[in-house]
């Protein structure tokens, strides 16, 4: 089971403890298949006229200074969300680790009708999303920095980044934050759809920054 940083389960439905060094190809895997799902779900008639990754163009992922600078954007796009959360008080993570952590233990691992539905309170979604940003902003700090990354390091930090923001379960917390006004409703650019975005901006790094120099760093 996934856990959050203060120790409250966040997926009901994993089991096995997160791996953040699973290998390049099995994230490669896992992303192109979710891509894949999207297309499936959706025609091309069907794409969401609010996203902005459908006709983005790709003139960034050629050149590392392009790169840098979308990382740069990304990155400050991500602070200010981050700026915006609100930080949890004591008594407020102690009220989420005995009505989910406590209550799924005592009940043998079992997500009870009380537990369900403290992980639909804002507390909860504030814990989700403060959980995730800081690993993206840390990821995106060292695609900005100018100093010189080796090929494969560059494209092991982008596959870690597009597998960070293709969680449906942050971008859930995320739209369920600006349903409640807690955090402006235009990320990184766009004002709705943004699980969809950031699964397509992730393809976008797959097919263009990651794949293209994926062998020379397997050999």
């Amino acid at each position: 089971m996934w856990r959050l940083a203060n120790g409250v389960p966040a997926r009901p439905w994993h089991q096995g403890e997160r791996d953040m060094n699973q290998p390049l190809l099995f994230l490669i895997f896992v992303l192109g298949a979710l891509a894949a799902e999207l297309a499936i779900a959706g025609s091309q008639d069907s794409v969401p006229s609010g996203s902005v990754a459908a006709t983005e163009t790709k003139s960034w992922t050629s050149t590392l200074a392009g790169r840098q600078k979308q990382a740069e954007d990304w990155r400050n796009g991500f602070a200010r969300l981050e700026s915006q959360i609100p930080t949890l008080s004591p008594a407020e993570q102690g009220w989420l680790q005995t009505e989910v952590s406590n209550e799924i233990a005592n009940a043998g691992g079992r997500y009870t009708a009380r537990a369900l539905a403290a992980m639909r309170s804002r507390e909860y979604q504030i814990s989700v999303a403060r959980s995730s940003l800081p690993g993206i902003l840390a990821i995106l700090g060292v695609l900005a920095d100018p100093k010189p990354l080796s090929m494969c390091r560059e494209i092991e930090l982008w596959t870690e980044y597009a597998a960070e923001t293709t969680d449906p379960r942050f971008w859930d917390a995320m739209s369920e934050l600006v349903r409640l006004n807690t955090v402006d409703a235009k990320i990184n650019g766009v004002e709705s759809f943004y699980f969809e975005d950031h699964v397509m901006w992730a393809h976008m790094i797959l097919s263009d920054i990651v794949v293209p120099s994926l062998g020379g760093c397997l050999e």
